[in-house]
């Protein structure tokens, strides 16, 4: 499976959760799987999550946590390299 390279920009929902779209489907990319498990990083930080769905958008959640080491705030254009699904051997 090949990693994934995107720039997207993080979206805050109703709920104040910070949401990373993804510009593919995860499904076509890395197979049909009851959940896509992810990692790799997000502007130079490293993640490791899941790929939630909501509306017809795959997406990954920003923790403030996250949002806070990486310094990346809502609304920012974010690079995501080498983003990549479970079970595959990360490229850095």
């Amino acid at each position: 499976m090949e990693p994934a390279e995107f720039t997207s920009t993080p979206i805050t929902t109703d709920r104040g959760h910070v949401r990373l779209p993804l510009p593919f489907d995860p499904r076509e990319r890395w197979g049909k799987k009851p959940r896509h498990y992810v990692e790799g990083t997000i502007a130079g930080t490293p993640f490791a999550g899941s790929v939630g769905s909501a509306g017809g958008t795959a997406f990954l959640v920003l923790s403030a946590a996250f949002r806070k080491q990486a310094g990346s705030p809502p609304g920012t254009r974010s690079p995501c390299a080498s983003c990549r699904g479970q079970g595959e051997q990360l490229s850095r």
